[in-house]
């Protein structure tokens, strides 16, 4: 009885991370291939850059204000609900996107939905869930499993969404990202026992409430420090993603360097990941920060300090994508 336990309680455990990174490799793949749609999106309206970008400024800022909100309601409510709710909300925003006929409909669909859909089926509710689901020995290194997936999303997406704007143009592209919002739903399924078991397993412990848990966590320096290394991280990373493409375009590159340039990020990523994570569980979680964020600092520099060749962009994006989301497990 208790071997079948066991190995059922093995099948679950099995089932759920694979969902998550699924989820989670969906939810980064489609946010990471947007930037593409800059040029046809601008092209197509006679706008320039600006509008477009201010849009995902606004999907990363969204992303980023309505995530302590999807962590609170994923508490109360569970996290089947809040990545039900949230992928719904992903696929409006890429819908009205793809259907936009002004300015203010791009900035809330491209801007305001997507950034709620991302902050409801991200990182800021799966990786809690995850970390519930293992022993506290191999926190660590779950949480840079669930990175790496993201980066595979990257990873698989992005070509995928460059080829879909070159055969069928940039709205049916988006329509189709659409429908691929809608598959978190289905894998989303996969919580509904992992909330039962949190539950029972977590039943003893009462919740403290949210403006008790700011104050706390608002009283110690670490928290502080935490946030502003991850506003660094997310501006670098943003940055990258959405303006990358248009700069090689501007440099003479071909859009195949482009798509290759954030794809080798995302498949270097899945090392950085995963070796970051399984260190993260070893070595002081400070100094990993620490090392990551000069590193990135000298890729950077030398990136633009160095003549701009084919072969110094895959090897920024190597060292780049090596270091892009490092910074999470030990966060």
């Amino acid at each position: 009885m208790l071997t079948a336990i066991n190995a059922g309680h093995v099948k679950l455990l099995s089932l759920f991370v694979v969902a998550s990174c699924l989820i989670l490799a969906i939810n980064f793949g489609l946010r990471s291939s947007m930037g593409f749609f800059m040029a046809p999106i601008s092209s197509e309206f006679g706008y320039g850059r600006e509008v477009f970008a201010f849009s995902l400024a606004l999907q990363n800022l969204c992303w980023g204000l309505f995530q302590p909100f999807t962590g609170a309601f994923a508490d109360r409510f569970g996290t089947f609900r809040t990545l039900v709710i949230g992928a719904l909300v992903y696929a409006l925003g890429i819908y009205i996107t793809a259907t936009t006929d002004s300015v203010w409909s791009l900035h809330s669909g491209a801007g305001i939905l997507i950034g709620m859909g991302i902050a409801g089926t991200g990182f800021g509710v799966i990786l809690p869930a995850l970390a519930r689901m293992v022993a506290p020995e191999k926190r660590a290194f779950a949480l840079g499993l669930g990175t790496a997936a993201g980066s595979a999303g990257q990873l698989m997406v992005i070509p995928v969404a460059q080829a879909f704007i070159t055969l069928y143009g940039w709205q049916t592209a988006l329509l189709l990202m659409g429908g691929g919002a809608l598959a978190m739903i289905i894998l989303a399924t996969t919580f509904r026992n992992v909330d039962e078991t949190t539950e029972t397993t977590e039943n003893d412990v009462s919740p403290q409430p949210l403006k008790e848990a700011l104050q706390e966590a608002g009283g110690h320096l670490h928290y502080w420090l935490l946030i502003a290394g991850f506003f660094v991280c997310g501006f670098q990373l943003a940055f990258i993603t959405v303006h990358m493409p248009s700069f090689l375009s501007d440099q003479g590159f071909d859009a195949s360097v482009a798509v290759t340039s954030l794809s080798l990020i995302g498949l270097f990523n899945i090392f950085g990941c995963l070796l970051f994570g399984s260190w993260s569980g070893r070595y002081s979680k400070k100094n990993l920060l620490g090392i990551i964020y000069a590193l990135r600092a000298v890729v950077i520099a030398l990136f633009m300090l160095l003549p701009i060749t084919t072969t110094t962009v895959y090897l920024f994006s190597i060292a780049t994508g090596f270091l892009w989301l490092a910074t999470v497990p030990a966060t």
